[in-house]
């Protein structure tokens, strides 16, 4: 049995067409024997942190979610240093106005 040519101009037009192209022309048409099967072989891959079926959603993938508040690294029995800037009364210096509303992280609810 014959292998079948993949269908093209006669081998004379071929040079002709080479030749009034300047190279060889490169047949964009896709011809079974040209490409890839279609069941190729299985990709050997190491095994990631995701590779698991189950337990593996995407909340627990994303990054954002590892935020955390920041951590207390002064115990907090630690007692502060006196500040020097005190008006001539006595009263503490108000604290400055900063734009928009903080987020709390956690709130604390004093026990009375």
């Amino acid at each position: 049995m014959t292998k079948v040519q993949p269908r093209d101009v006669s081998p004379i037009l071929q040079m002709l067409r080479n030749f009034l192209l300047g190279r060889s022309l490169k047949n964009a048409l896709r011809f079974q024997d040209y490409v890839a099967t279609r069941s190729p072989p299985m990709p050997n891959l190491p095994e990631g942190p995701s590779h698991k079926l189950s337990s593996n959603y995407y909340y627990t993938r994303d990054g954002r979610r590892e935020s955390r508040p920041p951590l207390e690294l002064t115990p907090t029995n630690m007692k502060s240093i006196p500040s020097s800037e005190k008006s001539v009364t006595g009263k503490p210096k108000p604290l400055s106005i900063t734009p928009g509303k903080g987020y709390v992280w956690k709130k604390v609810e004093s026990i009375q």
